[in-house]
C-alpha cells in the first residue's frame, strides 16, 4: 500500500488489488505528467479499463481503499424536472483523518504552532506584569503588543524557512495498516 499525497489538503492511499467496476482508481502516467481519480465504469479487455469515455491501461490504475477527503457522488434527490442533487461521501473508500496523515508523515499545523508559541508568550508576559524585584516594572520579558506580533511573525517565518531547506519533498510513503491505524513502513 502507499499513501499519496495529492495536494496538502488530500491524500489516498491506494493498494495493488483487483480492480472492479465501481471502484475509485488512482491514475498516475509520468510519460505525460498525468494524475488523475477516475471511477471505473468498465473493462475494455484484460490489459484496459473504461473511465470517464476513455480507455486507460491497468498498469497506471491503482485502487483508492482510503482518503482524506471523499470521493463518492451519491444522488441524494431529484428534482422534479428531472435535474438530481448529489453529494460526496465516503462508502467504498474510506476515511483517514487529515490530521493524523499530517502528523503520520511529519508535516506540521502551522496555526497551532503560532497559537503554543503566542500562548508561551503571554505567559511570561503575565509573569513579567506580576515582577517585584529590585527593577520593577523593567522585567525582559514585558512585551508590548507590537513586539509579541513581531516576534510571533519572526517565529513562524523563520520556522517556515527552516522546514522549506529541509523538508522531505516526498510525496509518497510506502504504508501499511496495524491494529487499525496507518504506519509508515
Amino acid at each position: 500500500m502507499e499513501l499519496i499525497k495529492i495536494n496538502p489538503d488530500h491524500y489516498v492511499v491506494v493498494d495493488y488489488l483487483e480492480i472492479k467496476i465501481g471502484d475509485l482508481v488512482y491514475v498516475y502516467c509520468s510519460e505525460i505528467e498525468a494524475e488523475e481519480i477516475h471511477q471505473v465504469a468498465g473493462y475494455y479487455n484484460e490489459q484496459f479499463i473504461f473511465v470517464d469515455g476513455s480507455q486507460i491501461h491497468l498498469h497506471y490504475c491503482h485502487k483508492i481503499t482510503h482518503s482524506t477527503k471523499p470521493l463518492e457522488d451519491v444522488t441524494v434527490l431529484v428534482r422534479p424536472d428531472g435535474s438530481d442533487v448529489s453529494e460526496t461521501i465516503f462508502d467504498k473508500v474510506k476515511e483517514i483523518s487529515l490530521p493524523e496523515v499530517k502528523k503520520l508523515i511529519g508535516e506540521v499545523d502551522m496555526e497551532e504552532l503560532e497559537l503554543k508559541y503566542h500562548k508561551k508568550l503571554m505567559e511570561r508576559r503575565e509573569i513579567a506584569k506580576n515582577f517585584r524585584g529590585q527593577v520593577a516594572g523593567n522585567h525582559p520579558d514585558m512585551f508590548t503588543s507590537r513586539e509579541m506580533l513581531s516576534m510571533m511573525e519572526g517565529f513562524t517565518d523563520g520556522y517556515t524557512q527552516a522546514l522549506e531547506d529541509t523538508k522531505n519533498k516526498k510525496t509518497i510513503w510506502e504504508v501499511e495498516f496495524i491494529d487499525g491505524e496507518l504506519k509508515i513502513i
